[in-house]
């Protein structure tokens, strides 16, 4: 089922990276050391994908957005590596980020 939704030709941003983060969570589980599995998995998911490893990376951190700065990636407000940037912020700062774009912006 995930595979099918990478493969859809439309996806939304959001749609993609929970759908990477599904299937490396999933190849996660069948081995031993977390940074050598995750490296294989990102690699695996390469070779079945029109991704390339740091894509799929990308699209992984956009899992960590707080749900609003994702929606506003998934609408284009926010440029998809902008999303992969502010995604390195913790939670709050998210929200003080978020805060302060509805602010000004009137997003």
């Amino acid at each position: 089922m995930v595979d099918s939704k990478i493969q859809r030709e439309y996806l939304q941003f959001s749609e993609k990276a929970y759908a990477y983060r599904t299937k490396l969570d999933g190849l996660k589980h069948q081995g031993t050391s977390v940074q050598v599995v995750q490296k294989l998995s990102i690699d695996i998911l390469s070779e079945s994908s029109s991704d390339s490893c740091t894509q799929i990376h990308r699209y992984v951190r956009l899992t960590k957005l707080i749900k609003p700065l994702l929606d506003l990636v998934d609408t284009k407000k926010i440029a998809f590596e902008s999303g992969v940037d502010i995604s390195d912020l913790s939670e709050v700062e998210q929200e003080w980020l978020f805060y302060s774009m509805n602010y000004r912006l009137n997003i």
